[in-house]
């Protein structure tokens, strides 16, 4: 699978301000996305927690790929601290609740009031989140926003007690972005009102009704500031933030005078030593005569030049899937993103009412912190969320000294027992002695809340954490084959198939947030069992389906520790080792390499340790010739020696202690011509070209050409021929036929699912893709002479899914079409493939995104294909088109 990391790029909110608009993705809306995830919104009042899910057009976050498909109606869960801790005692929803709604983009709360923002997202933003499809969808009108208000009744429940009316059409001006409460005063942000923003003025009658009591609007502000972005009050003083003001960002002051007339009492503006764009103003605080305000964005190192295998800062923003720009491995020539360090200003009114820069503020590390997304002052400290510090993001907390400085800064953490990319501190609140915090990265990217708590002492130490339950998309099949019929297996079309069993994702050790990827198969030589290898986002886990009726998960093998959570795994076997690798997991990952006997005997799950390492960092796949003795890393992005993408070998010989052999790259193919290989095989070859029989060969899908490599000397890698073909938008991976004269491969891109706009090669976000209107294409390549291979053939399947992987046995391909499924061809007559049989796994359409199948192992002697599906699950399918012995 080609790079598609989107991580997070949001710049979140502090407990009353809320997210800047960044760019949009080629599959619905990236921003909307991550901001749909729980813990996007935080709000704390004593002892209430409020945390929002909105679910506005959201879809399975996976750290990349996107499945469209209805989405969720937003909630907002809401929690009460007891003797115990904090439990979650209930759910808020919109009075008439839609998909996609967006409920619970923005949270204000005090002891009795709360104010929830939404925002619906524009036409084509619908996609799915992780609770499964509620009713129609939201009309979709611009986002015009809406408050909704809940009262909290003497018996400690939260009621609806109406919303929050302007008197004006709100068409547009994306009323809700940010809400404000204390006491009797409710504040509005709506950022893209005319004349640059506007914040609404709202107060609270003895009878407990609001109505609109004016505006607020800068004396200055002009077209694209984005007043209203953030708000903050203190008793009588409004902070605004306006984060597009003259390029860098800049907040403005508002005070109440005693006949409850609010005027602006300044307008401050990031220094003149901000970078551009630092969208100062993202987040504000107030606090008596002090207003702090974050500019996330600040860019403070320039950006590095393009490198052939760029790895993106943990929690970082990157390019959209299907472009030469894919950071974070993969060498397709990305452009480095920018660094967002962030910065913090502290403006200060004198005693003659003058205001000022106090302080400028940044974090000591100057990496991709992006801090600024949060602040809050908190007793005598101020606090800043870095949501990018040291890839899971951090807190800082400020003290002021005797002399008015900030001279101590220290971080605030949960540990280690969240995801490298989790996001902490994207959003939070505190109230007392207690806080609530965002991870909406958390999870695998379904977001997570920790709470806080601070000691007599005053030290602050995680208390809980909490995330809405595992939802399976399908429920669990076992105990009876499910044969196919009137062209359903159960949920699944299917032709000629049948299905054996199902596991969704929670019965294969994955939680929430958790995808599948690449899989493999073992045969134990001792027992015969037939064992599954699952690639899931955080780990492998391993299947026992000698009985594959009655397939038992017996555990996983965790992700290297210091290794991100990615939407890449692949495994490989060597007699009895499994070897692991993952693509987009940073420095750390390396070769895993497993022991499968252990498997033996196993009665319950359990968490398994690897037996040896090779340490490579980020690896795309890794391939192994099982005759030779030796596998092939590809794809290598960080870490060790990392040959420029394409061959790193390794001895595998004594297989606990991998040894070096030697790198190789086939330089003038792939999109930066440094030879970069995604996928490909590798044998000891026995085919019809005998001037190289028992001569060790890899065949090495290199995203522009098919590579023939004869790597039988290690250290003198030959090409034997290097070819392309019409329409080439990126070679993906590829398998012999038996007899090793014909290589199917699938081109991945060609169906131009992934395609945005037209574009050079190397621009970000764009792919240069060739399309194959007419359906799925497969070439068939005629390897009869190495030196000069043959396109005899370029087959079009019944659909336009993507092609991903496919493998021979015998007479039959098997093909995973992510969205069609399983793909099955008769290829007696390999020049003319048919298709003779399939089975859907995802169901909702066959179009040309990713989703659906990531991969299948076809090679169990009973004839059972194991078939591993991204956000659905393990699937084992019985092949009816052929009789097993």
């Amino acid at each position: 699978m080609t790079r598609a990391r989107l991580l997070a790029a949001a710049l979140l909110l502090s407990s009353s301000s809320t997210a800047l608009a960044v760019p949009v993705s080629r599959i619905g809306d990236p921003v909307r996305d991550l901001l749909s995830v729980f813990g996007r919104s935080v709000a704390i009042a004593g002892d209430y927690a409020f945390v929002g899910e909105p679910s506005a057009g959201a879809t399975g976050v996976r750290g990349g790929g996107r499945e469209a498909a209805a989405a969720p109606a937003g909630v907002v869960h809401v929690y009460h601290r007891g003797p115990t801790g904090w439990k979650e005692t209930g759910q808020l929803s919109a009075l008439s609740p839609l998909a996609g709604d967006a409920f619970g983009m923005a949270l204000a709360a005090d002891a009795s009031t709360l104010l929830v923002g939404q925002i619906p997202p524009r036409a084509g933003a619908a996609g799915r989140g992780g609770r499964g499809a509620a009713g129609p969808q939201a009309p979709v009108d611009s986002a015009a926003g809406t408050v909704a208000v809940f009262r909290r009744t003497a018996d400690g429940k939260w009621v609806a007690a109406g919303t929050l009316d302007p008197g004006i059409s709100r068409v547009g001006i994306q009323f809700g972005s940010a809400v404000a409460v204390a006491g009797d005063l409710a504040l509005v942000g709506a950022p893209m009102a005319s004349g640059g923003g506007t914040v609404f003025v709202f107060r609270q009658s003895a009878d407990g009704s609001w109505a609109a009591a004016g505006t607020l609007a800068g004396l200055s502000a002009a077209d694209s500031d984005r007043f209203g972005t953030a708000v903050a009050i203190d008793g009588d003083r409004v902070a605004v933030g306006a984060p597009g003001r003259l390029g860098k960002g800049g907040v403005f002051v508002f005070h109440r005078a005693q006949d409850g007339v609010w005027s602006q009492e300044t307008e401050q503006v990031a220094p003149r030593t901000a970078p551009e764009n630092s969208q100062l103003g993202a987040a504000v605080a107030v606090k008596g005569d002090r207003v702090i305000a974050g500019g996330p964005a600040a860019n403070f190192a320039a950006a590095p030049p393009p490198v052939a295998n760029p790895v993106a800062a943990p929690g970082a923003a990157a390019p959209a899937r299907g472009g030469a720009g894919n950071a974070g491995g993969g060498g397709r020539g990305a452009l480095a993103p920018a660094v967002q360090t962030g910065m913090v200003v502290v403006f200060e009114r004198s005693h003659g009412g003058s205001w000022r820069t106090t302080a400028t503020l940044t974090p000591f590390d100057m990496a991709a912190d992006r801090f600024g997304a949060a602040v809050a002052t908190v007793g005598d400290e101020l606090w800043v969320g870095a949501p990018g510090s040291d890839g899971m993001g951090r807190i800082y907390r400020l003290r002021e000294d005797k002399d008015g400085d900030w001279s101590s800064m220290t971080k605030l953490a949960v540990g280690d027992s969240v995801d490298a990319s989790a996001q902490f501190a994207s959003s939070f609140a505190v109230s007392g002695d207690a806080a609530v915090v965002g991870m909406p990265g958390d999870g695998g990217g379904a977001g997570t809340v920790a709470f806080l708590g601070r000691s007599i002492a005053g030290t602050w130490s995680l208390r809980s954490t909490s995330f809405p339950p595992v939802t399976d998309v399908y429920a669990e099949v076992i105990g009876k084959e499910v044969k196919c019929v009137d062209g359903k297996a159960g949920s699944f079309p299917c032709s000629n198939t049948s299905l054996a069993a199902f596991l969704p994702i929670s019965a294969i050790g994955g939680k929430r947030g958790i995808h599948l990827s690449g899989m493999w198969g073992w045969t134990d030589p001792l027992t015969g069992k037939d064992y599954a290898i699952v690639g899931r986002t955080d780990a492998a886990a391993f299947i026992d389906v000698s009985d594959p009726v009655h397939p038992r998960y017996l555990g996983d093998l965790p992700r290297t520790r210091g290794a991100s959570i990615s939407s890449w795994r692949e495994i490989k076997t060597y007699k009895n080792y499994a070897l692991v690798v993952s693509d987009g997991s940073g420095d750390h990952h390396g070769v895993q390499i497993f022991d499968l006997t252990h498997l033996r005997g196993v009665s319950a799950p359990r968490h398994f340790a690897e037996d040896g390492h090779y340490d490579l960092g980020s690896i795309h796949n890794i391939i192994v010739d099982t005759a030779s003795g030796f596998a092939f890393a590809v794809g290598t992005a960080s870490g060790g020696d990392r040959c420029s993408g394409g061959l790193h070998m390794i001895d595998l010989h004594h297989p606990l202690q991998p040894v070096f052999a030697g790198c190789f790259a086939d330089v003038g193919t792939g999109r930066t011509r440094g030879g970069y290989t995604h996928d490909g095989q590798c044998v000891t070859y026995h085919g019809p070209d005998t001037s190289y029989t028992h001569h060790q060969l890899c065949i090495a899908a290199n995203e522009t050409h098919i590579s023939i490599q004869d790597v039988t000397d290690k250290k003198n890698v030959k090409v034997l021929s290097h070819v392309s073909y019409p329409d080439v938008s990126y070679a993906h991976q590829g398998w012999f036929t038996e007899d090793q004269r014909y290589w199917f491969e699938d081109d991945e891109l060609d169906e131009g699912g992934f395609q945005t706009t037209p574009g050079a090669q190397g621009v970000a976000g764009v792919c240069p893709c060739g399309k194959s209107k007419e359906g799925t294409r497969t070439m068939v390549w005629d390897m009869s002479d190495l030196t000069d291979p043959v396109l005899a053939l370029q087959y079009i399947g019944p659909t336009h899914a993507t092609d991903h992987n496919q493998f021979v046995k015998g007479d039959r391909l098997y093909q995973s079409n992510y969205r069609a499924g399983l793909r099955i061809l008769d290829i007696t007559k390999p020049t003319a493939p048919r298709e003779v049989g399939y089975l859907d796994t995802y169901p909702p359409d066959d179009e040309p995104f990713d989703g659906g199948t990531w991969s299948n192992y076809p090679f169990f002697k009973n004839g059972i294909i194991g078939v591993a599906s991204i956000n659905e699950g393990f699937f084992l399918v019985r092949d009816h088109t052929r009789t097993v012995p």
